[in-house]
């Protein structure tokens, strides 16, 4: 399924790729965004580990009253785990209004998809001048996130939509109202702080030295991963996942995503040196630099790539302008070059989507 959406992407792009007034690539994020949350919201239960625990969780939430929700709030916010606490108490929240409009927990799923899957619409279309840089943002997301976000983590769905108004408000210079915003989806999914590392792109004048050092960044956290995933897990319990080693489960490591991902940076450091307007794209550029750095937590674990989702939208914007500042007359051969590239991925990754209606095993933790 994850290669149909992928090939839908690319087709309607050079179906429609001579229009490049801006009402055409209204339609097509609406199309897209559409047709994403749809598939997400048709998928079998057992699609990603953590759907059919979010179901439950739903007729759960639906018959507890508010006074067990709200009873040991902000002990489950700031020690998370702790003598019986719970974590992320803003999730319990939100979903409990939602149960109050909702008829079950299929409706559910297809609402947490739409309240990412819009804000995520949004994004690309206030920051998308042509249909390139559209279409290559959702076949990169597609490829890297959305088998996690949403159609498997609730929670972090919630949080990254709350940070993606964010950085649009940042974008206005709204810098007060992106931290409150932060601070919200701190309520929902912890992890999501480390979003705060993009300001100081936004706030250093000289974005292409950042963006190049950043890569001095990247190799450090090659040698010293584990390191930053056992301070994690010390954090609290609830992220104790972040500490163990992927290997030590016998599965050989995700380095093609590594790989994929410093490609992409090299190609936006290519572009770089020729963009007059570094600094006006400087949070494009620090969070494609904070992609780089973050992916290569998946060493520990591939579901970590949901980290590297705070950042990830960023650099699905940077790619193709950067390659049309590197080398304009060739852009339609490098683009269509690495359009096939993910393509390729995702023909040898083996796909488990399944539509409600299909027999699917749940995972072995139920």
């Amino acid at each position: 399924m994850y290669l149909s959406l992928i090939l839908i992407c690319i087709l309607l792009y050079y179906g429609i790729k001579n229009k490049t007034d801006k009402r055409t690539i209204k339609k097509y994020v609406v199309f897209i965004t559409f047709l994403l949350i749809l598939v997400s919201g048709l998928r079998h239960e057992a699609v990603g580990n953590d759907t059919y625990a979010y179901m439950n969780h739903f007729d759960r939430l639906s018959s507890m009253k508010w006074s067990e929700i709200l009873d040991g709030f902000w002990g489950a916010y700031l020690h998370p785990g702790e003598n019986g606490n719970g974590k992320d108490p803003g999730e319990l929240i939100i979903i409990k209004l939602l149960t109050y409009i909702l008829p079950g927990p299929r409706s559910f799923i297809f609402i947490v998809s739409a309240l990412l899957l819009i804000p995520l619409g949004i994004f690309i279309y206030r920051n998308s001048d042509n249909l390139a840089t559209t279409c290559f943002f959702y076949v990169f997301y597609i490829t890297m996130f959305y088998p996690y976000l949403p159609n498997s983590a609730v929670r972090q769905s919630f949080a990254l939509a709350l940070l993606l108004v964010g950085y649009l408000l940042l974008q206005k210079d709204k810098i007060w109202q992106f931290l409150f915003c932060l601070f919200l989806a701190t309520f929902v999914h912890k992890s999501i702080i480390i979003s705060i590392l993009i300001l100081p792109f936004y706030f250093f004048k000289k974005t292409k030295v950042l963006y190049r050092w950043s890569f001095v960044l990247f190799i450090i956290m090659l040698f010293s991963y584990q390191f930053v995933g056992i301070f994690l897990s010390m954090q609290s319990e609830i992220y104790e996942m972040y500490g163990d080693n992927y290997f030590t489960q016998g599965q050989s490591a995700p380095f093609m995503v590594i790989i994929m991902m410093a490609a992409l940076y090299i190609i936006g450091l290519l572009g770089l040196n020729n963009d007059i307007d570094a600094h006006k794209n400087r949070l494009i550029y620090g969070g494609a630099a904070m992609t780089l750095v973050w992916v290569v937590m998946v060493r520990l674990d591939p579901s970590i790539i949901r980290l590297t989702a705070y950042f990830g939208p960023w650099m699905g914007l940077m790619v193709p302008s950067s390659i049309k500042l590197w080398d304009k007359r060739n852009f339609n051969l490098i683009f269509l070059i690495v359009l096939m590239v993910f393509v390729a991925r995702a023909v040898i990754t083996p796909d488990n989507y399944h539509f409600l209606w299909q027999e699917m095993a749940l995972h072995e933790r139920y």
